[in-house]
């Protein structure tokens, strides 16, 4: 465990120094009013060559950056399982941390080569105020990663507020066919929850900023 932790500190270290030098070209950039550039928060785009160095220690990950007034001082996220449409009581998290406006939070998958059915999910929240990170290992049911296709997708920009937001999932199915779930669930999760119906396994990674 603690090797993989280690793995992931590595990962949030070189996905914050990814996050920096995009951030120093939008700084070069005409700046926005303060009002447009406060609450939010926004899915940071890898490189290809950055995807292909995060591969050698995961198999998938996302980080996402947020701005946010000094109203809000804590960050939380965590992860809901689904199976078969249906939540599972047990869920990953969460992970509450105190914040100072901008940051960034960091979410990575794996799975250990000697047991195929698991999955790693590492989380971490990257503030003024330092880093936290949570890992947790689960189990995919019956068939086993091998066996099963993967769909992942996120926000891509969202206002912040004081409710719940959905930021990214990871979708298991025996079709290979499978699509995505739809825009309109990261929007309003709980009115298309018939969407999760399509797949054997769903992981939901969500967040809340408080006050």
């Amino acid at each position: 465990m603690k090797r993989y932790l280690f793995l992931f500190l590595l990962v949030i270290s070189f996905l914050l120094t990814a996050c920096n030098k995009e951030g120093s070209k939008e700084q070069n950039l005409e700046a926005l009013n303060d009002k447009e550039k406060m609450n939010y928060i926004s899915s940071v785009n890898i490189t290809d060559r950055e995807s292909a160095i995060l591969a050698t220690t995961t198999s998938y990950a996302n980080v996402f950056e947020f701005n946010v007034e000094d109203s809000y001082n804590k960050a939380s996220v965590w992860i809901e399982k689904f199976v078969e449409g249906k939540p599972v009581e047990a869920r990953i998290g969460p992970m509450t941390k105190d914040i100072e406006e901008k940051g960034s939070i960091i979410f990575t998958t794996s799975s250990p080569p000697q047991k195929r059915n698991d999955i790693i999910f590492e989380i971490g929240i990257h503030s003024l105020e330092g880093t936290s990170a949570l890992h947790n290992i689960d189990t995919i049911p019956a068939k086993g990663l091998e066996n099963i296709s993967s769909m992942t997708d996120s926000i891509s920009r969202v206002d912040v507020s004081d409710e719940e937001i959905v930021l990214a999932s990871i979708c298991f199915s025996g079709d290979r066919g499978m699509s995505s779930l739809s825009p309109d669930f990261y929007k309003d999760m709980k009115h298309h929850m018939d969407e999760l119906k399509r797949y054997e396994v769903v992981y939901v990674l969500k967040g809340k900023f408080l006050k």
